[in-house]
C-alpha cells in the first residue's frame, strides 16, 4: 500500500502486514466517527492527510445536510401555496 511501504503512516494493532481491508476499515472509521479508533498514526505526512480528509468530509457532510434542509424547506413552503 502506498502509505505503508516503509512502515510509517498507520500502525494497525496485531497486524504485521496490513492489506486493503485494514485501510478500508480505517477510512470508514475516519468518515463515520471522525477518529482513528484503534489505529495509530506515526508520521507527520499521514497526520496531515488524515486532518485534510476529516476537514473535507466535514464540509461535505454539512453541505449535504444543508441541501436536504433546503429541499425540505422548499417542499413545506410549496405546500402552503396550495392551502
Amino acid at each position: 500500500m502506498r502509505y505503508y511501504h516503509d512502515g510509517k503512516g498507520l500502525v494497525f494493532p496485531d497486524c504485521d502486514r496490513p492489506n486493503g481491508t485494514e485501510f478500508l476499515y480505517q477510512g470508514f472509521c475516519m468518515a463515520a466517527c471522525y477518529q482513528t479508533s484503534d489505529t495509530s498514526i506515526n508520521s507527520t505526512a499521514m497526520r496531515r492527510l488524515v486532518a485534510t480528509h476529516g476537514m473535507l468530509f466535514s464540509f461535505l457532510s454539512v453541505s449535504i445536510i444543508a441541501i436536504i434542509l433546503g429541499m425540505i424547506g422548499n417542499l413545506i413552503s410549496a405546500k402552503k401555496i396550495f392551502y
